[in-house]
């Protein structure tokens, strides 16, 4: 069950970002994303990495040049569970 519920959190996280302006200030992004600091870290055995169609919130992110939510990721590593890394595979 606890993988579900990361894996609906990730999805969750990746429509967030999604929706984000390019212009998007981190004052915005951290209203869209601090919402996801209760979200508890599984086991690594159990970590999701990308949601079911292998993209990240990292990869949304970049796809969508939104530096100020690249420097909120690099400002909160304890949620990098939770956007993926670079080296997921898409």
């Amino acid at each position: 069950m606890g993988r579900k519920i990361e894996a609906s959190v990730h999805r969750k996280m990746c429509s967030v970002i999604a929706k984000l302006p390019a212009n998007a200030s981190q004052n915005t992004v951290a209203d869209a994303l601090d919402s996801f600091k209760g979200t508890p870290k599984l086991d690594s055995e159990k970590q999701v990495t990308s949601s079911d169609d292998g993209v990240t919130p990292l990869m949304i992110a970049c796809d969508k040049g939104l530096s100020s939510c690249l420097e909120y990721m690099a400002d909160n590593k304890t949620l990098s569970f939770l956007w993926g890394s670079a080296e997921d595979r898409s």
